[in-house]
């Protein structure tokens, strides 16, 4: 194994030329548009020297190149990467022999080429579109070209004959102009060389670099070209996992980290489809790029950047079509603007071998591409090419040159890159609409592609599926398979082709899910609807075996058999009811008001889509047994009982355990009970539960060791009908302060009985105790939502401590009217706590984040009508939140803060500058923030009077508290009167941010920060990289323009208003 050479750069020299490079390199890109660039290439031209000449001339990159390169360093040498057959592969003596060697007239007769006079052609005539656009079906302007035996421009004679391995000149030096154009390597020693296609690319480059035996790295789904072409040399393929944005970084680094030398080499071969991936259409970030490559530095990886979708630009589904623009050159420089970066852009060392091709945005048929990289491992490529394809097509380089160079030129072929990417958006977004109207969204998932031209849909399979017709002793890939395999065989069955994703998978004994690959290029626009229609049947009928449908093209003879809805079998009736449940539906899809004007509440509300599928399910439950014994079930998953019949919800899930055992989210609180259903039978029924839970010793008290057995029946004798609270039946214990409010009592129990609850809401409530709940007795409850009744005295997060304890999976809280919580209350894996309309104390949000040690979210909303829980307590001020938040910077990841301004004058107390909050810059994990100007910026009508700095004739305060001040302490409080004036410095909001912070909220009501704001903006880009969304409130029409443009400049989303 070879050892690095002695060019091999440190860690710290390569990162420190790597940032000194890219910032030249976008220096470059924002101070020059693309009519200076074009200029300074046809300035280039125009002083090169004319164009070789002759059969098969010799040509590179270097003879067309701007000077602009000259200045940058050269790229590392690469020779303990390449394989042993490229190490002692040689050019070829006679290709090389051919090239004349300067001389203008040589005799060849060394060659075995033919002479023109016997090629049969004389000249070609090609007709093209003028205008580079495409999809236009009137009006197209077009324009002839001919090409013939023995012109100046590009000799037929020569194009028809042996070609030179890197290309035709003619064609070369566009394609070098485009690279530098687009990409600009940050180094001198780039070449390019023309290729017969990517695919003929990736072989030769696989032969460079790789030995038989050797392992390559791809992302896990990759191109099945490939892999092909890799197992065909005798190479492993190791895929790398992937996520929303295409190959995970640190999965890399992993692998590379703990590779077992025992498999062989470590891998040092990196091959990626970074833009439009193929085939899971994912776009790598740039941020996603720049880890990527700092993991190849420090790894020694050689990057195969193999991008064809580069220049196909989708976009959002609503942008606009950019077929019409009025100012073609503007909109050319913001469609390259708005490209990915390359990795041929970031690379300073030159380890990247980028591979280009026409046939994604040209014509396949063209077999034409390009490769670039660094001089060294172009020449190895152009050996290669010399004993094996010799050189692309000579017609189709004519061709070539002909459209994009005589014809279009670059800013043409811009114009069409542009129109062509409007077309395909259409396309995609046909697809997208039809896969809304018949791909089962329960079912099937899918990402919305913003390059490319493929969709990637995943099939979420039911576990029960699998088993369906699998074998006890297959594996869980080889039962995905199958499933696979009989989808993609109905689709074809019904008329439509699909790839298949284990296809792209090089070791489909990984596979975890069921994916196909759907372009949106190939069929004409006007069927894409049916296609997806027919391959919609094709999953419903394998996931769905009762959906019957009837096509709607050649099937129309077909008929569906009616079957009666109880001869159905059980299974499938099972099925069709849990597509009623409410705590399913609501759940994932969010479902809001219904607009059915069949069916309204007693209120004269309409229902909501919860409420009618209990309505629906509740009418099945009634239809008969059979469908009740189904139905029933389903809908105790999330049973809502209407006021007055809580009593009897209570009293069904403790006779019926089955149905208790079935409930997901549970609704209790205040409510009615009726004098009629207060029994004895009821009384014994809930005794027994007591009985059965016990009754904590904590409860009773130590002068106590009986609690009322006639809790229940005891408030009887009051005629009021809404009987909620009872007479204090054992005075002076714990028990009777409990067991005096029968409905708080019956709650407590309700909860103990439904051991399979996931959401718990508790609206609202007085007072609330949950003494009976055993630690861990609630294992799948994650959700909890809480509310106290009273809203003027609030209530604390210990009232709902025993459920907490007998939750050990819960991990969301939101409380409404929240005043408090002790140390005692603790929970070892709850991350979101939200709370609304509360008051806390310092010692409170000091036991919340010392009590939550897994916290990631935390809200909290002040409420100036509710007093803090604690007698000794006053509100918590900015600076006592901000110590509470740092307790836990190392969790916390979502902080949401609205500290109302009335808050800070409650009980007439004023803040000093001193009680503002503290900087969060030491968080480590903060990723969202919203927050008050106020509390991180006192201002002098926050401040006490005593506080307020008298200015005299001359602008300098002089009194303070009655004595005198120093010029610091003056200087200070001038300028929070003055949040403009020049002597405060705008770096406020600067120094409060973390570095990792990604999207932040501010309420600044008149707009004091704004010149802290517009700094933010400037500083973003070194200090905050993960910034990518800001949003304001209070800010007048220049202020918000001012930060618009700002933030943008910056690669921030900016808005102003909505929610905060």
């Amino acid at each position: 194994m070879h050892g690095l050479d002695s060019q091999s750069y440190t860690g710290v020299h390569s990162f420190v030329h790597y940032i000194r490079v890219l910032i030249l390199h976008l220096k470059a890109i924002f101070d020059m548009t693309l009519n200076h660039n074009l200029a300074r290439l046809r300035a280039n031209r125009s002083s090169q020297e004319p164009l070789p000449t002759g059969s098969a001339p010799y040509t590179c990159s270097a003879f067309f190149k701007s000077h602009v390169t000259e200045a940058k360093q050269k790229a590392r040498r690469w020779d303990h990467l390449l394989s042993k057959e490229s190490y002692n592969l040689q050019a070829s003596p006679l290709k090389a022999a051919s090239r004349g060697h300067g001389q203008t007239k040589l005799i060849s007769l060394g060659t075995a080429r033919p002479a023109p006079e016997y090629f049969p052609w004389e000249s070609m005539i090609l007709q093209f579109l003028q205008d580079a656009s495409v999809g236009q079906e009137q009006h197209v302007s077009t324009v002839s070209m001919t090409s013939a035996k023995h012109e100046t421009a590009y000799d037929l004679a020569v194009a028809m004959n042996y070609g030179y391995s890197a290309g035709s000149p003619q064609a070369l030096r566009f394609v070098t102009e485009h690279i530098e154009l687009i990409h600009r390597p940050p180094y001198e020693d780039w070449d390019c060389s023309l290729t017969c296609g990517t695919t003929s690319a990736i072989d030769i480059a696989f032969r460079i670099f790789c030995n038989p035996g050797d392992t390559i790295l791809t992302e896990h789904y990759t191109y099945s070209g490939t892999m092909t072409c890799a197992k065909a040399q005798g190479l492993h393929i190791l895929g790398i996992e992937m996520d929303e944005l295409g190959l995970v970084p640190n999965a890399l680094d992993q692998k590379l980290q703990h590779w077992d030398y025992g498999k062989g080499r470590k891998p040092f071969v990196l091959y990626m489809i970074p833009t439009g991936q193929n085939p899971t259409a994912t776009t790598q970030s740039l941020d996603r790029r720049r880890e990527i490559y700092v993991i190849a530095e420090r790894h020694d990886l050689y990057i195969l950047e193999d991008d064809p979708y580069y220049f196909l630009q989708l976009g959002s589904p609503r942008s606009a079509s950019e077929s019409a623009e009025s100012n073609p050159v503007q909109a050319n420089e913001e469609f390259i603007k708005n490209l990915p970066p390359s990795y041929l852009s970031l690379d300073v060392s030159g380890r990247v071998l980028r591979m280009d091709t026409a046939s994604k945005i040209l014509a396949p048929g063209l077999r034409c591409g390009w490769v670039t990289g660094s001089v060294q491992i172009i020449e190895k490529f152009v050996s290669y090419s010399e004993i094996g394809v010799l050189c692309p097509s000579g017609p189709s380089q004519v061709m070539v040159y002909k459209l994009l160079d005589e014809t279009w030129g670059h800013d043409g072929f811009f114009n069409w890159l542009r129109s062509l990417s409007a077309q395909y958006r259409r396309r995609r977004n046909n697809l997208l609409d039809s896969f809304k109207r018949f791909l089962p969204s329960q079912i099937c998932e899918w990402n919305i592609p913003e390059e490319g031209m493929f969709l990637w849909i995943k099939v979420n399979i039911p576990e029960r599926q699998q088993f369906r017709t699998a074998s006890s002793g297959d594996s869980d890939a080889t039962r995905l398979l199958a499933i696979e395999d009989r989808i993609y065989r109905k689709a074809h069955d019904n008329g439509v082709l699909v790839s298949k994703g284990s296809w792209f998978i090089a070791d489909v004994q990984t596979l975890r899910d069921v994916n196909f690959r759907l372009t949106f290029a190939a069929a004409p626009s006007e069927e894409l609807d049916e296609a997806v229609q027919r391959f919609a049947i094709a999953v419903r009928s394998e996931l769905c075996p009762n959906y019957q449908v009837i096509l709607n093209t050649d099937l129309v003879n077909h008929y569906v058999k009616m079957t009666a809805l109880l001869d159905l079998p059980a299974e499938i009736l099972i099925q069709i009811v849990s597509l009623l449940c409410p705590h399913c539906i609501v759940i994932s899809r969010n479902l809001g008001q219904c607009t059915c004007q069949e069916e309204r509440r007693k209120d004269g509300k309409r229902f909501t889509a919860s409420d009618l599928l209990r309505l629906d399910l509740a009418r099945l439950s009634r239809a008969c047994r059979a469908l009740r014994d189904i139905a029933q079930p389903v809908l105790y998953h999330s049973p809502k009982p209407v006021v007055g019949y809580e009593l009897l919800l209570a009293r069904t899930l403790a006779k019926r355990r089955d149905l208790a055992h079935h409930v997901k989210e549970l609704h209790l609180g205040r409510w009615s009970v009726y004098e009629k259903d207060v029994t004895p039978e009821l009384q014994d029924l809930f005794n027994g539960i007591i009985v059965q839970v016990g009754v904590p010793p904590s409860l009773l008290g130590e002068t106590s060791n009986e609690w009322p057995k006639d809790w229940f029946l005891n408030g009887a004798e009051n005629k009021n009908p809404y009987v909620g609270f009872i007479p204090d039946i054992t005075k002076g214990s714990d028990a009777s302060e409990f067991f005096n409010n029968r409905v708080r009592v019956v709650d407590a129990l309700m909860v103990t009985l439904v051991s399979n609850v996931e959401h718990i809401h508790l609206l609202p409530l007085s007072v609330p105790s949950f003494p009976f709940c055993a630690p861990g007795s609630l294992p799948r409850l994650t959700d909890l939502t809480f509310q106290v009744s009273n809203q003027g005295e609030g209530s604390s997060i210990d009232c709902v401590k025993g459920i907490l304890d007998a939750a050990p999976a819960l991990e969301r809280i939101r409380g409404l009217g929240i005043n408090g919580m002790s140390t005692a209350v603790t929970h070892p894996n709850l991350k979101s706590l939200d709370l609304n309309n509360s008051a806390l104390g310092a010692t409170h949000l000091q036991a919340i984040m010392n009590g939550f040690p897994k916290l990631e979210v935390f809200g909290y909303e002040v409420d100036t009508h509710i007093d803090v829980g604690s007698p000794d307590e006053r509100d918590a001020i900015p600076r006592e939140i901000g110590e509470a938040l740092l307790i836990r910077k190392d969790t916390l990841k979502d902080v949401d803060l609205d500290l109302a301004r009335s808050s800070m004058y409650r009980h007439n107390s004023r803040l000093s500058p001193e009680d503002a909050m503290p900087s969060l810059n030491e968080m480590e994990m903060l990723e969202e923030l919203a927050i008050d100007r106020e509390a991180i910026f006192v201002t002098r009508d926050m401040m006490p009077e005593a506080l307020w700095v008298q200015i005299d004739e001359d602008g300098i305060g002089n009194m303070v508290e009655g004595g005198e001040v120093d010029n610091e302490i003056d200087e200070m409080l001038q300028a929070l009167m003055d949040p403009d004036d020049r002597r405060r410095k705008k770096d406020l909001i600067v120094d409060f941010l973390p570095p990792s912070i990604r999207s932040f909220k501010l309420y600044d009501r008149h707009g004091k920060l704004f010149p802290d704001l517009i700094k933010l903006a400037t500083e973003t880009p070194e200090k905050f990289p993960n910034l990518k969304k800001v949003r304001f409130w209070g800010f007048n029409e220049d202020q918000r323009m001012a930060l618009r443009g700002s933030f943008r400049r910056a690669g921030v989303k900016c808005f102003h208003g909505g929610y905060l």
